[in-house]
Formats: structure tokens, C-alpha cells, sequence
């Protein structure tokens, strides 16, 4: 099954609100390679990435703070905290 710029930005916002993001903190392309992708180092999977990132960007969820370095804006940081609450709603 093919990866879709979609399905890695819905995993790259539950990988967000798992591990309980915070203002200020720092995410790096190793975190997303670790952390998110499926098959980091398939061309196909890391243009994905790339799309993804530059979705969210425009979104207003994250911020580039480096070619490699993101941060979630106050936005960004809102919706986590959002699917946080919903996850604990339903447990």
C-alpha cells in the first residue's frame, strides 16, 4: 500500500499528541524518519514527508525553524491538545 502525503500528516499529528507536545519543543527530520515514517528512506515515502511538512506549514501547524528543525506553532499545539482530550474522552 502505497503512502499518501495524507496519511503522513495524520501520522505526524497522532505522533504529535502521543508524546504529549509541548510550546518550544523542538522536532528534527530524524524524529519524523524515527517516529513517523513507515520506510524512511524510500524516495516515494520521504517526498511524501516533504509535502506533508510543507502542508502542515501552510496550515499554520508547525514552523520551520530550520531546513531540518520544526516547531508547532500555538495553533499547532491547540489541535494536539484537542485529539489529546478526545483520546481521553473515549477511554
Amino acid at each position: 500500500m502505497a503512502t499518501t502525503t495524507d496519511d503522513v500528516v495524520r501520522n505526524l499529528m497522532h505522533y504529535f499528541a502521543a508524546i504529549g507536545s509541548v510550546t518550544g519543543r523542538t522536532f528534527t527530520i530524524r524524529d519524523f524518519d524515527t517516529h513517523v515514517m513507515m520506510n524512511a528512506y524510500a524516495p516515494e515515502d520521504r517526498e511524501c514527508l516533504r509535502h506533508a511538512l510543507d502542508a502542515l506549514a501552510e496550515a499554520d501547524i508547525v514552523r520551520p525553524a530550520s531546513a531540518t528543525e520544526y516547531h508547532l506553532t500555538a495553533k499547532g499545539l491547540g489541535e494536539v491538545r484537542a485529539m489529546r482530550r478526545a483520546r481521553s474522552a473515549v477511554s
